[in-house]
């Protein structure tokens, strides 16, 4: 398991890509963005939080000239993380 801060610069994007063995959750917490996962599209505000299955393509666009797009990311295999907490 991974964790991470991200931050996109103004006018700028994760281009499109997939993780092939794990699951990835994403968490906007400041600016404004998109995120694009597989078929769905969806605004990336502070507090919005998207689960991203594995080999899905995404991306995440940063729509503000002025602010950089901050967030958290977490990949996992879903079953190691209940398996490392006892279930």
């Amino acid at each position: 398991m991974s964790c991470g801060d991200q931050s996109i610069d103004e006018g700028s994007e994760v281009p499109w890509h997939a993780h092939e063995t794990s699951e990835e959750v994403l968490r906007c917490l400041a600016g404004t963005g998109t995120i694009y996962c597989g078929d769905m599209v969806k605004d990336f505000l502070p507090g919005v939080t998207v689960l991203v299955p594995k080999q899905t393509p995404h991306r995440i666009v940063n729509l503000s000239p002025s602010e950089k797009l901050r967030g958290l990311s977490k990949e996992a295999r879903v079953q190691d993380v209940f398996r490392d907490r006892g279930f």
